[in-house]
């Protein structure tokens, strides 16, 4: 980030718009890049990166993320296939070269790092399970048709703004879930998440369809909205 404005770098050279689609890299507003790989996608907005893999990637992939084998036992080697239980410097190993300088003080403040131990996490498994057969049982299917799904304007929240879909996209009812779906391109306007506008927005849209239709496009998102709903 430079002045609050993103700058795209590729093998450390600075990258003009006009480059942009030769890299398979997307700019969305002046504070998002997304990136479309064949198997990969990332979104960075200059301080959160999200990275969206496909199942058929699973277990054939490693490093910083881990392994993507729905396994916690085995994640924390080194670029040097070195295992460590030592999280803070998992990530250094990855993130730091040799020449790279830390402030001791920094190096031994651990206060957001915490692994998550066996018991915690077999616990946290079983309820889940659990919870899932209790509402398997209670659960009947109905279908709705297309034209009784209800619509609504989609929210996408950021760090530092909030995006509001232009046109509204359908939804499911309270007591329903998603069943088949279906990809739909929605234009998407975005507002500073400090803004009052925006916080009024937010407020307006838990009860009611926005009229954005003098907004400006801040972007284009392919979301999933449902073609059919389950109820319970």
């Amino acid at each position: 980030m430079v002045d609050d404005r993103l700058n795209v770098m590729v093998d450390k050279e600075r990258i003009n718009k006009e480059e942009l689609e030769k890299y398979n890299i997307e700019l969305i507003e002046d504070n998002m890049v997304r990136v479309r790989l064949e198997d990969i996608m990332v979104h960075f907005d200059g301080y959160t990166v999200k990275v969206y893999m496909g199942k058929h990637m699973a277990e054939r992939q490693c490093g910083l993320c881990g392994h993507f084998d729905e396994e916690k036992d085995n994640e924390f080697f080194t670029p040097k296939r070195e295992y460590t239980d030592d999280i803070m410097e998992f990530h250094k190993s990855y993130l730091l070269n040799d020449e790279c300088e830390v402030e001791k003080d920094f190096l031994h403040e651990k206060k957001h790092y915490k692994l998550e131990n066996r018991e915690e996490r077999v616990e946290e498994e079983h309820f889940y399970e659990d919870d899932y057969r209790r509402k398997d049982k209670e659960r009947t299917y109905k279908y709705r048709d297309e034209e009784e799904v209800l619509e609504k304007t989609h929210v996408m929240e950021f760090p530092h703004r909030v995006c509001f879909s232009l046109e509204p996209v359908r939804v499911c009812r309270k007591n329903e879930e998603m069943d088949e779906v279906i990809d739909k391109k929605v234009r998407f306007t975005c507002l500073p998440r400090s803004s009052r506008e925006a916080r009024e927005l937010l407020h307006k849209v838990r009860n009611t369809v926005l009229d954005l239709k003098h907004y400006p496009i801040s972007f284009v998102e392919t979301i999933q909205i449902p073609r059919t709903c389950t109820v319970y």
